[in-house]
């Protein structure tokens, strides 16, 4: 399927509704044209469409719903890199094939799970950026091929078993100018020292 860019005659915007395609199993491609009208794509939109591989997000995009693409077979995501998305919801890549991520600077809140059960992710990449960043509960979770993480300065939350079951990850890293977090000894805490939030493998 593909989304067109903005002609004169349309809306600014386009939102993709809750559940449009789910359990569309021969869906195997998704095409953004450049400067596309989606800034949305709702709840379950693209659940269970079983043949979907790859994704490359416009720039238009802001906000991805809950479980947004879980239960598809993607095994990479292309974030645009100087867009505007803010959100990520809840259980939106949930349990996939994904190998590596890199975030966009314009990104405010992941959400619950959100990452969650990808086995084979190994690399987390956040873009430098002065937009605060929320990582809700258990972001990570289950993240077992993840063996580091750096956690940038603009993070303000890191939620409750953000890497809960991420048996490899031996090394977090925090930057020196997070007023929120630290780490010692290789252990995340909060910057008061009032809270262990990991203590990794």
């Amino acid at each position: 399927i593909t989304f067109k860019g903005e002609t004169n005659n349309e809306a600014v915007s386009l939102k993709i509704g809750k559940a449009a395609f789910q359990g569309c199993t021969e869906l195997n491609e998704i095409v953004f044209e450049e400067k596309s009208r989606v800034t949305e794509i709702g709840e379950a939109a693209f659940n269970k469409c079983t043949s979907l591989v790859l994704l490359d997000l416009p720039a238009s995009l802001a906000t991805i719903g809950t479980s947004a693409f879980e239960g598809t077979k993607l095994e990479e995501i292309a974030f645009a890199e100087n867009g505007c998305l803010a959100t990520i919801g809840k259980n939106a890549f949930k349990n996939l094939k994904l190998s590596s991520l890199r975030f966009p600077a314009s990104l405010e809140t992941i959400a619950e799970n959100a990452f969650g059960q990808n086995y084979s992710l190994a690399s987390v990449e956040f873009t430098t950026s002065e937009t605060e960043l929320k990582l809700l509960d258990g972001v990570f979770q289950d993240c077992r091929g993840l063996e580091s993480i750096e956690i940038p300065a603009n993070v303000v939350k890191i939620g409750v078993g953000v890497f809960n079951g991420c048996s490899k990850l031996s090394t977090i890293t925090v930057d020196e100018n997070n007023d929120f977090y630290l780490t010692q000894d290789g252990v995340l805490f909060d910057k008061n020292f009032t809270e262990l939030l990991c203590y990794p493998a």
